[in-house]
């Protein structure tokens, strides 16, 4: 079972349990992370969900598991393949990169929405180390850019681009907050929740962002028609705000890609000393993938165990089973 990117994955159930049903690769990336790259291969057509979901239900667990390739979404390349790519102009300036090409022969439209949010530690209402009164961001009136509000960590700026179409994207504010209403039929304490943007596209709900411009979690939303054989790049940048009234100088396309360039330049330079000079350019393509997948799939547990005992008294609290039985409840330092 592939699991480990499951937030960001779309996950099946059937009779050998809960598996990942995407296309993703790991392609390059550096032990700094200073350069990085993944792949992911989205259809066109419909998801074919419930024909997996269907299927791998029918199927017992002796038989072979129903993928995504069976369903035959992709044997008439009606797909996209769309890279991500990330490198470090300095260790708090980020320039990305998404390049999609469309391999179908036909035009097909494509939504994408780049998204920056602050991950949810204000929820718990703790008073140790990590808990953060709630952050924000913002974006300045008239600006092209985003601004981040924390209390611990330094303020970023993130640049609003345009399409290569010269189009700017709808910026999208919401929560990063757990839709209550729809797990637990629990009234939300807010409005603006975290799968927002999904509400807002698919089911045209225009009351689910926040039109005041701020939030924990922003969306730029950019409509895209992409050609037959035809490509498109988003490129965007996350970099500190050093001074507090300065606004640094921003790249333009030439300059985050030559920012890309060098970087590139770097990895090829680190791989040709770890990997064998005798290997063949598919076989280092391999290597190189798979030292990927390792740097991709890094996991930090963030595991305290006072929180996990006492639970989350606003929304759900811990069953007296959970505080007599805790595994480790007698390591409250943890």
């Amino acid at each position: 079972m592939r699991t480990k990117k499951r937030k960001k994955k779309i996950l099946l159930e059937g009779n050998h349990g809960e598996d990942v049903k995407e296309l993703y690769y790991y392609l390059d990336s550096t032990p700094t992370h200073s350069y990085f790259k993944s792949l992911y291969k989205y259809p066109q057509n419909a998801y074919p969900y419930s024909d997996l979901v269907q299927e791998n239900r029918r199927r017992s667990k002796e038989e072979r598991e129903y993928e995504i390739l069976d369903t035959k979404i992709f044997d008439n390349n009606d797909y996209f393949d769309v890279f991500a790519e990330y490198a470090k102009n300095s260790p708090d300036d980020i320039v990305i990169r998404i390049h999609i090409e469309n391999r179908s022969s036909n035009d097909a439209p494509l939504h994408i929405i780049p998204t920056l949010y602050f991950r949810n530690t204000w929820v718990w209402g703790c008073k140790h180390e990590g808990c953060t009164m709630r952050p924000k961001i913002v974006q300045p009136e008239g600006e092209n850019f985003l601004r981040t509000k924390h209390d611990t960590l330094e303020p970023f700026l993130f640049d609003i681009n345009p399409d290569e179409n010269g189009q700017m994207p709808e910026v999208l504010f919401t929560d990063n907050e757990t839709n209550l209403k729809r797990l637990y039929n629990v009234e939300n304490q807010s409005p603006y929740v975290k799968d927002a943007f999904h509400e807002y596209v698919i089911n045209k709900r225009k009351e689910v962002v926040n039109p005041k411009k701020r939030g924990t979690k922003v969306g730029l939303y950019y409509r895209l028609n992409i050609k037959g054989k035809s490509s498109a790049t988003i490129r965007l940048r996350l970099y500190r705000q050093f001074e507090k009234d300065e606004i640094p100088a921003k790249l333009d396309f030439d300059g985050i890609d030559r920012v890309f360039e060098k970087r590139i330049i770097e990895a090829n330079a680190f791989y040709s000393i770890i990997i064998n000079p005798k290997v063949n350019d598919d076989e280092r393509n391999i290597v190189r993938q798979g030292y990927a997948g390792l740097l991709h799939t890094k996991q930090f547990y963030h595991y305290i165990i006072e929180d996990w005992i006492n639970g989350d008294a606003d929304v759900l609290p811990p069953s007296e089973t959970r505080k007599r039985n805790a595994r480790n409840k007698d390591w409250p330092h943890l």
